[in-house]
């Protein structure tokens, strides 16, 4: 991706995407990668190893978020399953104490 002039340009995100996928998928050499997009094989292997250490930290990060409302309620349904369990612990007792058990 070089300028008439000698400056190389800046590849866009998209272009290094494109670029790593390319290189991934196999269809080519990373020579034909880097001779169609005029790049050097050091920006080559700075695009797989960034690319690389993103989906690593993407990966790390995919970790289900926590949703706070979901934890409240998950928390109060354990409250009201413990208050339950004693009531009905407390219903038998009066049904054993009230029967003459």
């Amino acid at each position: 991706m070089e300028e008439s002039n000698g400056k190389s340009r800046r590849i866009t995100p998209e272009e290094k995407l494109e670029i790593f996928l390319e290189v991934q998928r196999g269809n080519v050499t990373k020579a034909e990668v880097i001779r169609r997009h005029g790049i050097h094989s050091a920006e080559l292997a700075r695009i797989e190893r960034r690319a690389t250490e993103a989906l690593i930290e993407g990966f790390k990060k995919d970790k289900r978020k926590k949703d706070p409302e979901k934890e409240t309620l998950t928390r109060e349904i354990d409250r009201l399953k413990e208050a339950l369990t004693e009531q009905s612990v407390e219903v038998t007792l009066l049904r054993k104490k009230v029967n003459g058990v």
